[in-house]
């Protein structure tokens, strides 16, 4: 059942470059709302970082009526509208193919099925990020009940969840990642889903793990998020070593203090390379390898020393140099001294940019003196 609804929402919060392409959609006679995240957020009061954008009108029809617009995708088309900086995703609506078109061998591996914005909402994934929001006319559009769920705060997925996750597995992730996200309950069939289909990540590409598995360490209560995964049985699929923490109290405790350290060292909009560093660090901790960090590291693939590093960070290799590299400064700092140190070793130092990073860490567990961390940062920063 089709619900519009007035709800008092922050319409100063609303891009003003993505209420513009929204009006001016409109505008040439199109339907056109904000969908997902951005009204997920405005609903529960979170300011919104990203504005997706979905209508009735086809790529090239939005390409005609939206400056700096662009068509991209081969499977899956959709326009690229860019303003200064920033970047708005403009989706046509679509649906689900049918068993006839799934079965053709001419279409099936389209993606461009269009329909309307029922259909659309209930292609999506979790109710609450199928909502619609006509920033235009200030009306809430909700074809799956999102608004009641949000209300009940529960994330309840849209349609079976076991044939959803089969489908995308990374919707598994997801969920965890969007009840720790908003506080949200799961609801009780979508959770004993997710224990049904843990395995079904063994599917699904590391690009896309890696991406939703940094999102859940972004999340202020990481540790509590990964705590969940580890009930549900997800850990073990994705992080199977990391998993093994949680089976050892005493080293959980260390791995969960170090966690709550993570403002300390890292911020908010942290680079996949440091959040992944942090991330090994606090694990190395927790299992007494810290002083082999570099070593670790040098060769993750054919690796001896710790399986986490054979397993895990085969999901990250492209943050393994990185990490690497700032664990050889935190061990060099650590043995060093500044005071007795040649200059021209000081100003190779300086100009590493892990420098910075190195400090941080070394400063967590009092490896150096508050006194060589500030000669430090006032030489590098110096002129």
């Amino acid at each position: 059942m089709t619900v519009k609804q007035k709800r008092k929402l922050h319409r100063d919060w609303v891009d003003k470059d993505a209420f513009k392409i929204v009006r001016d959609l409109q505008k040439a006679g199109h339907t056109a709302y904000l969908v997902g995240g951005c009204v997920r957020d405005l609903l529960v009061d979170h300011p919104p970082k990203d504005f997706d954008i979905a209508t009735d009108a086809l790529p090239v029809d939005v390409k005609k009526s939206i400056r700096n617009a662009y068509i991209i995708g081969k499977r899956f088309r959709l326009v690229l509208v860019y303003r200064y900086k920033k970047v708005f995703e403009v989706a046509t609506f679509r649906r689900s193919p049918t068993k006839e078109e799934v079965e053709d061998e001419d279409v099936r591996s389209l993606d461009n099925f269009f329909g309307s914005p029922e259909e659309d909402a209930n292609r999506r994934d979790f109710t609450v990020n199928a909502i619609y929001y006509d920033c235009v006319n200030d009306d809430v559009i909700d074809y799956v009940d999102g608004l009641k769920d949000i209300d009940a705060r529960l994330i309840r997925m849209i349609g079976d969840p076991d044939e959803r996750f089969i489908e995308d597995p990374i919707r598994i992730l997801r969920a965890i990642r969007l009840s720790h996200k908003l506080k949200f309950q799961m609801e009780e069939n979508l959770r004993a889903s997710i224990q049904r289909n843990a395995r079904e990540l063994q599917n699904a590409a590391l690009p896309r793990i890696r991406e939703d598995f940094l999102k859940i360490l972004k999340l202020p209560q990481a540790f509590e998020a990964l705590t969940e995964a580890y009930d549900l049985g997800v850990l073990q699929v994705v992080m199977p070593n990391l998993a093994k923490l949680w089976e050892m109290p005493e080293q959980l405790d260390l791995f969960h203090y170090y966690l709550k350290q993570k403002p300390r060292v890292i911020l908010p909009e942290a680079e996949p390379a440091e959040l992944m560093a942090f991330i090994s660090y606090a694990y190395l901790k927790a299992v007494g390898e810290e002083r082999r960090f570099s070593s670790i590291m040098k060769d993750f693939k054919d690796c001896h020393h710790s399986d986490f590093f054979k397993n895990e960070l085969f999901v990250f290799n492209a943050e393994a140099s990185w990490i690497r590299k700032l664990f050889l400064m935190m061990e060099r700092i650590e043995k060093a001294s500044f005071t007795k140190m040649k200059e021209k070793s000081r100003r190779h130092y300086a100009s590493q940019r892990h420098l910075f990073e190195a400090l941080k860490y070394l400063q967590l567990d009092y490896s150096i003196s508050p006194l060589e961390a500030k000669a430090w940062l006032t030489y590098a920063t110096s002129d």
